[in-house]
């Protein structure tokens, strides 16, 4: 094993791990709004891609995704985690699958790919996934040779998401 897949491999049992709890946690939140919405909300949150049983297969999808990257076939596992974008829209795995693209990505060099990716974050709901996605932006913007644009998304981090693990790191 070289050193690159070994790091990747590092990378991947974290993020593999946090994607599993934080799908268990999503699905357990969806199930219990399930039980207090009245009919017409659990209606609509259905047509928007917010069902349990959705987010469930979108969560399983994100899992398998993440196995296929772990076993180096990452066409496959691109592939794979892409599709959760286009099937589950509005679902918390189509979110954690941008993130994790956009980590592959920057983990390849890939920046502008990284940074299509990441610029889904930053629309979340979730402060730690928004100020990851700031960060990650910066970073992409960095590496690419932006450094005004990088220095800008560096400085969101610090102001917005003072308390983040991200801060420090910007």
């Amino acid at each position: 094993m070289d050193m690159k897949s070994d790091n990747l491999t590092k990378w991947l049992r974290p993020v593999a791990l946090s994607a599993v709890i934080f799908g268990a946690f999503a699905l357990e939140n969806d199930l219990s709004a399930a039980d207090e919405a009245p009919a017409k909300s659990r209606t609509r949150r259905r047509a928007s891609g917010g069902d349990s049983n959705a987010e469930y297969a979108a969560q399983e999808q994100l899992k398998k995704g993440l196995d296929l990257l772990e076993a180096k076939q990452d066409d496959r596992g691109v592939k794979l985690l892409m599709s959760i974008g286009q099937m589950y829209p509005g679902s918390r795995a189509a979110l954690q699958a941008d993130m994790v693209l956009g980590n592959f990505y920057l983990e390849k060099r890939q920046y502008d790919l990284a940074l299509k990716r990441f610029l889904n974050g930053e629309k979340s709901d979730n402060p730690e996934i928004q100020a990851e996605a700031y960060y990650k932006i910066g970073i992409c913007h960095y590496n690419a040779g932006a450094f005004s644009q990088a220095f800008m998304s560096l400085r969101q981090v610090t102001n917005k998401y003072a308390d983040s693990v991200y801060a420090n790191e910007a």
